[in-house]
């Protein structure tokens, strides 16, 4: 292993710990649950231009109005919000409906124009393997935590 690399990478991590330790400082401020009736909540907090959207007590993510109700609130972060980079946690969903991935791509389309990103998290490994396979991968940032993804937001 090359001193060099040793160099970036300890260069590239500390650039991810003042990110994190910037975000950290700042109040925590989570808008939500989206919806309280025992259904699909999500947070939101807002960094800058980036919204980091949370999934809570959505386990499986099938029903349509769940997949509307994304769909609509995902769709006001980037329109009516200006938001240009989202990034998604999706910690605790261990199962999706492919009509939620086809929603993200398309809202990856709106964000084209603009040079944004969507970035996935938390991704159960059967989810991670639906991504792969479906080639969102290489549309999306697939990243292990929230941690890992604004570091690379950095960059």
């Amino acid at each position: 292993m090359s001193e060099r690399w040793k160099t970036d990478v300890r260069a590239h991590v500390g650039i991810a710990d003042e990110t994190i330790g910037a975000i950290k400082d700042r109040e925590d401020r989570w808008t939500g649950p989206l919806r309280a009736d025992g259904g699909l909540q999500t947070r939101v907090k807002t960094i800058e231009r980036t919204a980091i959207v949370r999934f809570e007590d959505a386990e499986i993510v099938f029903d349509e109005s769940d997949i509307k109700t994304i769909g609509d609130q995902l769709g006001r972060l980037i329109k009516d919000e200006g938001h240009t980079r989202l990034l998604l946690n999706f910690g605790g969903v261990r199962y999706l409906s492919s009509d939620v991935l086809s929603l993200l791509a398309g809202l990856r389309k709106k964000l084209g124009p603009a040079h944004g990103h969507i970035q996935l998290c938390g991704l159960d490994p059967l989810l991670r393997d639906m991504v792969r396979i479906t080639h969102l991968d290489q549309v999306f940032d697939v990243c292990t935590d929230e941690a890992e993804a604004l570091g690379l937001l950095v960059h």
